[in-house]
């Protein structure tokens, strides 16, 4: 059975009665009704799947149960859409939404400029557009755990091309 957590502060569930491989975005997301179901925290949550859920996913299920099986949550469908996508068309829509508002998966906001093959996010280092394509071939197949990475640069290049502004 699926759960849902935050990124910005609970992460990756613990290995108690699942082995959860990934996480998908709920309908809305990071504007969702779904929250964390750690006690306590108020913040927009994904859908953690275990190995099971995530091949249903790859076969076109979008809708999973969460908690006790009675609670259901429909995921965007972003491998449909994005997998159409060349990343040329995907930087050219990112170097045109510069210095638009973004959202990060922990609901801040910023906003980024592009410099030729630099994309600089408010705040942060630079972004190499090889780096930012590598995690949209990853992110158009629905592969997104590498957004839990070291790399603090990973939360800026996510909710870039999250955004139905970029991935359609």
């Amino acid at each position: 059975m699926a759960s849902a957590r935050c990124l910005r502060r609970h992460g990756w569930p613990s290995a108690d009665s699942a082995n959860f491989q990934d996480y998908v975005l709920p309908a809305g997301y990071p504007h969702t009704a779904l929250l964390c179901e750690v006690k306590g925290c108020r913040s927009s949550a994904v859908l953690w799947l275990t190995d099971e859920e995530v091949s249903a996913y790859n076969k076109g299920q979008r809708i999973f149960s969460v908690g006790d099986g009675d609670t259901k949550v429909r995921t965007k469908n972003v491998s449909a859409a994005a997998s159409r996508l060349q990343f040329a068309e995907i930087w050219a829509r990112i170097a045109r939404m510069q210095r638009h508002r973004f959202t990060l998966p922990d609901g801040q906001d910023f906003t980024y400029i592009v410099e030729g093959r630099l994309l600089k996010p408010q705040g942060s280092a630079p972004v190499k557009r090889e780096h930012i394509k590598s995690k949209w071939e990853l992110y158009k197949r629905g592969i997104t755990a590498w957004v839990n990475e070291e790399s603090p640069l990973h939360r800026f290049i996510y909710a870039i091309l999250s955004d139905e502004r970029i991935a359609g």
